[in-house]
């Protein structure tokens, strides 16, 4: 992945290894969608959850089952550090086509990005340093950059 020097690629590897530790996929990816909503309420509409409270998007089996796609999709990309093109590109890209049908728009991105970087803080404490967080962004940007580029 273009812009991450040996400790970017690193940390996110060590980081993501803890986050998977602390629990199920589908626990960690429902928090981050449920910390998506918080932030951008408007973006719960475009999901079969729309209109449910946060309380109860807690135990939404489809809100967990989304989230732990999300899992698998930041888990291709942290995989593919080091050749993204060859094993992330693709699947990110086909990932961002299908968004496209549904709504989504660039500024959703942004919201999903403070989501997933205020888990990871709240899930890694103090592994959540200034140079993880630096990492992160770099990951996300492009993660969120190839999928835009297919809406």
């Amino acid at each position: 992945m273009a812009g991450l020097s040996g400790a970017d690629i690193a940390v996110i590897r060590s980081t993501w290894t803890k986050v998977q530790g602390s629990g199920s996929a589908t626990d960690v990816g429902r928090s981050i969608f449920i910390k998506f909503f918080e932030l951008d309420p408007s973006a719960q509409n475009e999901f079969p959850c729309k209109g449910e409270s946060l309380a109860a998007l807690k135990t939404n089996v489809v809100l967990g089952q989304h989230g732990a796609k999300f899992m698998e999709y930041i888990t291709t990309a942290v995989n593919g550090l080091e050749d993204y093109a060859g094993k992330a590109q693709g699947p990110l890209t086909e990932l961002g086509s299908r968004h496209k049908t549904r709504g989504t728009t660039p500024a959703n991105f942004g919201k999903a990005g403070e989501a997933l970087l205020a888990i990871l803080a709240s899930t890694l404490g103090g592994d959540f340093t200034p140079a993880a967080k630096d990492a992160w962004t770099k990951v996300y940007n492009t993660i969120s950059g190839t999928m835009q580029a297919a809406l």
